[in-house]
């Protein structure tokens, strides 16, 4: 099972203002507890290329401990900023975890008019990708239901925490 979500935002501000806003905006989500540059440069090209690594760390539902031993998940963000044509592409992935859940986000960032900016994400989440998708019956293919079932409710709960992000992020840039 995959879950495919996507969503877009316009936010009332210049393109410079929202893509400024991306450089120290997990100072103000709790679950953000790290935020280390591994490497900025601007590119031949003119382009300023950054990759951070994020350490995050929050409670998962009772149902999903047992899959997940640890608390903290580090996730690595690739952002291009090409200036001249005002766009910003945003990819994140987990980087630990990744047998239990693979979690990837792409964010594209455009100007709508002067003071105005789209941005639309898309966030593809796979539970257990590792995992067989069919079994024979008895045994092995209740586990691999169950399994199934589980892998839904967490791919859901995923989903649903990394848009509820796209709204602090609003807050955050309006604030």
């Amino acid at each position: 099972m995959v879950r495919v979500q996507d969503q877009e935002v316009t936010y009332g501000h210049p393109f410079s203002a929202v893509t400024a806003s991306l450089w120290c905006k997990y100072e103000k989500h709790k679950h953000v507890k790290q935020v280390h540059v591994l490497d900025r440069y601007i590119g031949e090209d003119g382009k300023l290329h950054s990759t951070r690594l994020l350490t995050m760390e929050g409670n998962l539902p009772a149902m999903f401990r047992p899959f997940c031993p640890v608390r903290c998940i580090h996730m690595l963000e690739h952002v291009v900023v090409d200036a001249e044509a005002q766009t910003m592409e945003v990819r994140a992935h987990n980087i630990n975890m990744a047998s239990v859940l693979e979690a990837v986000s792409a964010s594209d960032y455009r100007p709508t008019s002067a003071n105005s900016t789209n941005y639309h994400i898309n966030i593809t989440v796979r539970a257990f990708p590792n995992r067989k998708r069919r079994a024979s019956s008895g045994a092995a293919g209740e586990a691999v239901e169950k399994t199934g079932y589980i892998a839904g409710k967490l791919e859901s709960w995923v989903a649903k925490k990394l848009l509820g992000n796209v709204g602090r992020g609003r807050q955050y840039i309006d604030s």
